[in-house]
């Protein structure tokens, strides 16, 4: 925002600066706050993202603190709809399974939910193959200590623990409809059935793939080895090929690839990169349209700075003192009051909570005709804006737009037709290291399956070659120059 402040003026003094700061701040909030409105307004001509598809008849709030929401799907309508909350593991963490053993817990109580599909099973979990001790206490201690070693999971832990010695039941498993949820979601609870954990898995299918891991696994070495010894020639050929630009971008891509590269300085350095590379401003307005999540983050890195939470608290408390002397609604008071961080919600818009912008845009409808005015509380009005960005921040989305916005670059910096090659030759070898190693996501997943005879070992090979071969002729090198390509 100071370099937008920049270019908008030429007064440069740190007394202007710091007249300046906190205003632009709040105008870039405002902004963002606006150009979101759209989501029910379409019309209005700006679209940050499309809505997210919410089942109709469902609201269950995940504490943040257990759990992040990655995304919401609603099929067709059904007389029997069926939900599926679908629980992504980290296997052998013991922290994550700790996670899912309270995530499981949590929903049986709040919700009634004594179904669980178990991967890695292919029978139902039973307790009682854990009960090596007459008391419970000791079951847990034991069970604890093998999750410790990654020998348990959190769905085992959370049957152990909800087990109250009861004969397990030869019952089938119970769906859970639309009916069913809509009591459950009223608050009854759990009402003493026991909970039952299904395992999915086909043994011999299961067996079949286990042993292609071990394959794969077991040639861990030899694909390394390999990997590494293509990504040598590689880098031996865009010494000559590329710019030091193109290969400066494409090192800092790797290091964060890799693990090497903290997170924020890497998202920092990209945003400068796609100013310097492509004239687009991430820090602008206008950025929001196409880049919504980049923006989000940088914007609240920025605010991060500014922020007041005592002051904003202070503040709080004179709004709600103005607001009860307005006549405000009950409900609206008591969303202001309780406005911070607290779950994520898989829910329809009509739900009893609101997300942090519906309070917002209700306190702008509801008192704003009654002398409220949002620059009359600034440290409540920023610490607001902040919950607000925080709280539509996709990281999923967020990631697709950091690796669109690289590829971008890479692409604008990658002039000549052989720069572009060599460029298609290291996205393929990516792609072919994260097949090797099962670490292909759904897109890359069908990225890799259309393209089968070009990632190839041999395909890679002979390409390198061709490449190399064309380039050592057009700058007249000796091959020798190009060892090893």
């Amino acid at each position: 925002m100071k370099k937008d402040l920049e270019a908008w003026s030429s007064m440069r003094s740190e007394d202007i600066k710091r007249r300046f700061t906190r205003p632009v701040s709040l105008l870039t909030i405002f902004f963002f706050l606006v150009s979101q409105v759209t989501y029910a307004n379409p019309g209005a001509g700006i679209q940050i993202a499309a809505n997210r598809e919410t089942p109709g008849f469902l609201r269950i709030d995940i504490p943040t603190e257990l759990a992040s929401l990655d995304g919401v799907w609603e099929a067709p309508a059904s007389t029997e709809s069926r939900v599926v909350l679908h629980i992504q593991n980290a296997h052998a963490n013991y922290a994550a399974q700790k996670k899912i053993q309270a995530l499981l817990g949590y929903l049986n109580k709040s919700y009634g939910i004594k179904t669980v599909f178990v991967e890695g099973a292919a029978e139902d979990l039973k307790a009682d193959y854990l009960k090596l001790f007459p008391d419970k206490k000791r079951n847990l201690e034991l069970a604890d200590l093998l999750a410790r070693q990654g020998e348990l999971t959190g769905a085992e832990l959370f049957v152990l623990d909800q087990d109250k010695d009861q004969r397990p039941q030869a019952t089938a498993p119970s769906a859970l409809t639309a009916a069913t949820l809509k009591s459950q979601v009223s608050g009854s609870g759990s009402n003493g059935e026991a909970v039952k954990a299904h395992g999915i898995e086909d043994t011999k299918l299961y067996r079949h793939n286990y042993e292609a891991l071990k394959k794969v696994f077991g040639s861990e070495t030899l694909v390394n080895r390999y990997l590494r010894g293509y990504e040598s020639r590689l880098d031996a050929l865009s010494s000559k090929l590329f710019s030091n630009d193109l290969r400066s971008v494409l090192a800092d891509w790797k290091k964060f690839e890799a693990g090497n590269r903290a997170f924020m300085p890497f998202v920092q350095t990209l945003a400068a990169d796609a100013k310097r590379v492509l004239n687009t401003d991430l820090e602008s307005l206008f950025s929001q349209v196409e880049w919504p999540q980049i923006s989000r983050l940088l914007a609240l890195q920025g605010m991060e700075k500014e922020l007041n939470t005592k002051r904003a608290l202070a503040e709080k408390k004179q709004l709600l003192t103005f607001l009860k002397a307005r006549g405000i609604s009950p409900k609206l008071l008591a969303e202001v009051e309780n406005f911070k961080e607290q779950s994520l919600s898989v829910r329809q818009g009509q739900g009893d909570a609101m997300r942090p912008r519906d309070v917002f845009e209700s306190l702008a409808q509801e008192a704003g005709g009654k002398g409220f005015y949002f620059r009359d509380y600034p440290a409540f009005s920023l610490y607001a804006g902040y919950l607000i960005l925080k709280s539509e921040l996709d990281s999923k989305g967020l990631f697709e737009e950091i690796q669109k916005l690289f590829d971008r670059i890479l692409d604008t910096l990658a002039a000549t037709a052989d720069q572009k090659s060599l460029l298609e030759l290291y996205r393929d070898e990516s792609l072919a290291r994260k097949l090797l190693n099962l670490e292909l996501n759904r897109r890359e997943w069908q990225q890799s399956l259309g393209r089968k005879d070009e990632l190839g070992i041999d395909p890679l090979i002979s390409r390198l070659k061709v490449l190399s071969a064309s380039v050592t002729q057009q700058m007249k090198l000796k091959p020798s120059d190009l060892a090893g390509c």
